[in-house]
């Protein structure tokens, strides 16, 4: 039992985003909880997720999802990361980064 949900619930955890949606599409889950974009993306944009939608309010909370989006880097590969901050910094300056969210992201 969880002590934050109760008995109500059965709480499983996925490493995968793709078995988890697998599992709701085929019943094996009756809810998820997962960052809206790539749900959007990954699930609810394909095929396997038109029967499904956002429900509730978004939760967005630090403590779930942490903060800000990151970029795994291998530890003293300084080459590659100054490499990947100037191609971001190149593409928020000439409006690509926003085009991508907005394309990619946004839509419902």
């Amino acid at each position: 039992m969880s002590p934050i949900y109760g008995a109500a619930a059965i709480i499983r955890r996925y490493s995968d985003l793709a078995e988890l949606f697998v599992d709701l599409a085929l019943g094996r889950n009756d809810a998820v909880l997962a960052e809206v974009a790539p749900a959007r993306v990954s699930f609810l944009q394909t095929p396997l997720g038109v029967d499904f939608e956002f429900m509730g309010p978004e939760i967005s909370d630090e403590r779930w999802f942490g903060t800000g989006i990151g970029i795994a880097v291998r530890k003293g590969d300084n080459a590659r990361r100054e490499a990947l901050n100037h191609a971001l910094a190149a593409i928020r300056s000439d409006g690509s980064y926003q085009r991508i969210i907005v394309r990619y992201f946004n839509s419902q």
